[in-house]
């Protein structure tokens, strides 16, 4: 199965829209095709949702960016590669709910980005 070559395009560049609103159903619009997208359309949505999460000031935007990429790997259509970009987000200005869907990833990829929650969180308990 596949998306229509022009929507997923349209989705793709709406990650990147001026409008937070319209970055937050981009990323709707990505989960509502999960079971659609081909292996390789669900690579290419993964680079670009993780790339968007990296730059995004919004925090409803970049809370939907992490859950369409949860989205994505629970669907198998994700490799660690899809998510380098990801290593580029301070941890710092992660919210509790995007180090959560964070987590959700790094159990099954490794730690993403330098100071991994899972590990911040054992020093936490440790100190």
């Amino acid at each position: 199965m596949t998306v229509e070559p022009a929507r997923f395009e349209s989705a793709i560049h709406h990650l990147q829209h001026g409008d937070p609103r319209e970055r937050f159903e981009a990323c709707e619009t990505f989960v509502d095709w999960i079971r659609a997208l081909s292996p390789d359309q669900g690579a290419v949505a993964g680079r670009a949702l993780a790339e968007a999460a990296v730059g995004e000031s919004d925090a409803w935007a970049r809370e939907a960016q992490f859950n369409a990429l949860v989205q994505l790997w629970t669907a198998d259509l994700i490799g660690r590669v899809d998510l380098d970009a990801l290593a580029r987000i301070p941890r710092s200005t992660l919210t509790a709910e995007n180090a959560e869907h964070l987590s959700y990833l790094e159990e099954d990829f490794g730690a993403l980005v330098s100071d991994s929650w899972t590990s911040r969180t054992a020093r936490r308990f440790r100190d």
